[in-house]
């Protein structure tokens, strides 16, 4: 089985947060900047052959409900997608699994991080 992953510091706004139209998209717009920069830093990981399972893996102190963890996790994902090669999230080759949540194992520290995991099977 193929498989890479990364990790890098993101902090996830909620849906539900109230905020002008262009400070939304200026913040959706370095949420997909900082996967890009994550995902080269690790090496441009392609998957081999597809189908490719993605999971998103978000560490923080505090949960996120389910429903707003898939929208907060729109603009990573749209830009993984174009990242290996796929024009839109949807395209048929791309299982993405349910997004988990983990706390951080140092207690005290507040931060936010992002682990992206692609898997997908030896042919």
């Amino acid at each position: 089985m193929w498989r890479s992953e990364f990790e890098y510091l993101q902090r996830l706004t909620s849906p539900n947060k109230k905020e002008h139209w262009g400070a939304r998209q200026r913040r959706i717009r370095a949420e997909r900047q900082a996967m890009r920069v994550a995902w080269i830093a690790a090496g441009k990981p392609i998957p081999p052959r597809l189908p490719c399972r993605i999971l998103f893996t978000r560490i923080a102190v505090r949960e996120m409900d389910v429903s707003n963890l898939w929208a907060a996790l729109k603009g990573p994902q749209d830009e993984l997608a174009l990242c290996l090669g796929f024009s839109n999230d949807y395209a048929e080759g791309l299982e993405w699994l349910d997004p988990r949540q983990e706390k951080p194992e140092t207690k005290g520290i507040s931060f936010f991080a992002l682990r992206v995991t692609l898997e997908c099977d030896d042919g």
